[in-house]
């Protein structure tokens, strides 16, 4: 959602595109979060960790252009694709933040 609103600033908007995302896999999205959530039992340390990835994403993925996460966003957005086809989507331009316990303690303590 971030780096919608920051591509739509510079006339790359693909804020329809996300928001069909979200109607279709808010499932999806809401069960991988629950991993994240019991690690860190919800809460202010929670909502930190999502606020990270999403600052830190928010500021650019990877290596990807505007107009290719806008196009990713377009692919994700298509109702067939199950949870494994949103990870492949993802890793194609970088959008895969480091798992693990580790990782979520450092996040979560910034």
């Amino acid at each position: 959602m971030v780096s919608s609103l920051r591509c739509r600033l510079i006339g790359v908007d693909f804020q329809a595109g996300y928001a069909d995302f979200a109607a279709h896999h808010r499932g999806k999205v809401v069960a991988a979060s629950l991993t994240p959530q019991a690690h860190f039992g919800g809460g202010v340390t929670y909502d930190r960790f999502v606020t990270s990835i999403a600052n830190y994403y928010g500021a650019g993925v990877g290596g990807a252009e505007w107009a290719e996460l806008a196009a990713l966003t377009r692919s994700a957005a298509n109702p067939a694709h199950e949870t494994a086809d949103l990870v492949v989507l993802a890793d194609r331009v970088g959008i895969s933040p480091a798992s693990g316990e580790e990782f979520c303690d450092v996040i979560a303590q910034r």
